[in-house]
């Protein structure tokens, strides 16, 4: 039970908030994209920084592309969307 108490005093020091929510808000979008059938498949890259969502990797049509920016947009507490997916046809 001691372990668990000194890591429990120690971690408040260490949370950024502002670092926790942006990790948060990542995950969130990439739970969204794993729920869908067709993006759950590519290899997307989120980082969140205040609500602003950048999106990296490649997919393999516009329409993914459009859906991925879509999905992430509809997520709660995403204020943009700025995607830097890359078309690779036939991936």
């Amino acid at each position: 039970a001691a372990p668990a108490a000194r890591s429990q005093t120690a971690a408040p020091p260490r949370v950024d908030p502002a670092a926790a929510a942006n990790s948060e808000l990542a995950a969130k979008v990439k739970t969204a994209f794993a729920a869908d059938s067709r993006l759950k498949s590519f290899a997307i890259d989120i980082r969140a920084a205040n609500g602003a969502v950048e999106l990296f990797g490649t997919v393999d049509s516009k329409s993914s592309r459009e859906k991925a920016e879509k999905i992430a947009a509809g997520v709660d507490g995403v204020k943009s969307v700025k995607s830097h997916l890359v078309l690779v046809s036939g991936s």
